[in-house]
């Protein structure tokens, strides 16, 4: 079962996703944390493998828009399942793309 809820808080939008699968292995998940830490959109991209490649690009994708403003969480769930939550900044100055 997959939930989707969107919400806004002061300036900046949510997308929190959540199911109720087993969760990532938590080897797995460190190192998708750790990939996405050494990520920098700007000046070099990682080599994308089929599995979490979905996630990567989003995190990159994220970031170009938003910078550090970009919101990008993933957790598993203590009773099972993994939650992922993305947002950004609410501004009409900021476009994506815009330099």
């Amino acid at each position: 079962v997959i939930h989707i809820e969107g919400s806004t808080e002061e300036n900046t939008w949510y997308i929190k996703v959540t199911d109720n699968g087993s969760g990532f292995d938590p080897e797995k998940l460190k190192a998708l944390e750790s990939t996405l830490a050494s990520i920098v959109p700007e000046k070099s991209l990682p080599e994308l493998q089929i599995d979490g490649m979905g996630l990567i690009n989003l995190y990159i994708r994220l970031k170009l828009a938003y910078r550090e403003e970009a919101v990008f969480k993933i957790r598993n769930l203590p009773d099972g399942g993994t939650e992922v939550t993305i947002g950004g900044i609410i501004s009409e100055d900021k476009h994506y793309g815009d330099e």
